[in-house]
């Protein structure tokens, strides 16, 4: 039987998205912002583009960066992925 290895840095997108799940969940329900955001740029930072726009609001609604939330709106309206209620809020 053979064994299978973990190959480093390839992430299946299941994992990935389980990743900003759960940054979601802490922010929504946890009402933890700033430990949100740590899984939400993990998960942009691993290619899933759907978090890009949440961490704009993150850090423009709730830790007042405005600056660096708009870096993230844009890199989140260049992939096609900000929903449609947040392109001009920033």
């Amino acid at each position: 039987m053979k064994k299978r290895h973990k190959q480093k840095g390839n992430t299946n997108q299941s994992s990935v998205a389980a990743i900003y799940e759960y940054g979601m969940e802490l922010y929504f329900q946890n009402n933890d912002p700033t430990s949100a955001l740590k899984y939400l740029i993990k998960a942009a930072k691993l290619g899933y583009q759907k978090a890009y726009g949440e961490i704009g609001i993150i850090l423009n609604r709730e830790l007042h960066e405005p600056d660096k939330a708009e870096k993230w709106f844009i890199k989140a309206e260049k992939s096609a992925s900000l929903f449609r209620a947040a392109r001009y809020e920033y």
